[in-house]
């Protein structure tokens, strides 16, 4: 363990120097000893000498490019692992990778983000200001800075920017009508019904399998999701986006019956909605051929497949749910998950976004509430 002390050795006392002495071990741990002038000087040069010393090498010009080397950028499967090592090269490794990371301040990093990620939707920027990040934080762990640069970097509308468009019940009801009567649309009918009848996400959705439905007990379990390799392929993951999105949701009569329906027609399929041909459905060709077709068909304001989502979210929020209960059947991470997505229309859901109860049950359709 490195000390110092004032010096008063024959030298110093000759020159009347006032200076100190620093004791250290070095590499083949034999003691060495320095003279630095100030306190101040050998607390610098015994933190230099420890971060050396666990690092194997100097720090004090050691690249961004260099240390991130041996840095694990996510703590994903391998696919996660490549398509963030995909990200690094493109968009950090040319920008950084020659920065000295000691001498990479909060300034270089905004920077980075004005002009390397100029366009770039907010939470694109936040997903790669979380590798520069990374990065960093392993290098205050391993003592080769004192502090995290990309710490508090607040990225301009870095929440979510996108107004939920949930149906209302009629024209939920009208868009399912849509699909089960369209000659194309009517391969995935159930699909879009799902999605809305029960809150899955598309990605769980389309991953659902006959082993994980019991139609006697009126529950799905939620335990597999679709996930895209870094060359674009998909594959079936048991790794859903959070542990609380494992989950066992309730059947809606409503949906029930044509889950049934679908059993009896496909015995043999694996997955409770694929296609004609029994193989899964592909959420890219599935918005490209089936979505864009429903929405010239309709006139509500439904944009994207997660709206059926926001849908079934309105809807149970019109119930009088509560915001845990809501969180829980989303598979949020947390009720503040679901505050941060319907915080802003919960006050106008019950009077313009949907129904009141008693107008849900006024048309005669109380089957849709899940106990």
């Amino acid at each position: 363990m490195a000390t110092y002390k004032l010096c008063v050795c024959g030298s110093c006392k000759k020159r009347n120097a006032r200076n100190y002495i620093v004791r250290y071990k070095d590499k083949a741990n034999k003691w060495k000893v320095t003279h630095r002038k100030t306190a101040q000087d050998c607390k610098d040069f015994i933190a230099e000498h420890e971060r050396a010393l666990l690092l194997g090498r100097n720090t004090t010009d050691i690249t961004f490019s260099e240390f991130a080397r041996d840095i694990p950028l996510t703590k994903g499967n391998k696919a996660t692992n490549e398509t963030m090592q995909m990200v690094y090269d493109k968009h950090i490794e040319p920008y950084f990778g020659d920065y000295k990371i000691r001498e990479i301040s909060r300034a270089d990093i905004n920077e980075w983000l004005k002009t390397n990620l100029v366009g770039y939707a907010p939470a694109t920027q936040k997903k790669y200001l979380r590798l520069v990040n990374t990065v960093l934080e392993y290098a205050v762990v391993d003592k080769v800075i004192d502090t995290n640069p990309a710490k508090l970097i607040y990225i301009e509308g870095d929440k979510r920017l996108r107004i939920p468009q949930p149906l209302t019940p009629d024209e939920l009801f009208d868009f399912i009508n849509i699909w089960d009567n369209d000659p194309v649309l009517k391969e995935h009918a159930n699909f879009v019904t799902a999605l809305a009848f029960t809150g899955m996400r598309p990605s769980e959705c389309s991953a659902l399998r006959w082993e994980n439905v019991d139609l006697e007990k009126k529950e799905l379990k939620v335990r597999e999701t679709f996930k895209r390799n870094s060359d674009g392929s998909i594959y079936l993951s048991d790794e859903l986006k959070t542990p609380r999105a494992r989950r066992t949701l309730a059947i809606p009569e409503y949906l029930l019956g044509r889950l049934q329906f679908r059993k009896d027609t496909n015995p043999h399929d694996e997955f409770v909605f694929s296609s004609y041909e029994g193989k899964p459905i592909l959420l890219s060709n599935f918005r490209n051929r089936y979505w864009e077709r429903a929405l010239l068909k309709t006139t509500s304001s439904i944009d994207v497949p997660y709206d059926l989502r926001h849908t079934f979210s309105a809807i149970m929020h019109s119930t009088g749910i509560s915001v845990w209960d809501l969180s829980t059947m989303l598979g949020h991470s947390n009720p503040t998950t679901t505050i941060q997505w319907y915080g802003t229309w919960f006050e106008s859901a019950n009077h313009e976004a949907v129904n009141t109860l008693d107008n849900w049950a006024s048309d005669g359709i109380t089957k849709f509430k899940t106990s």
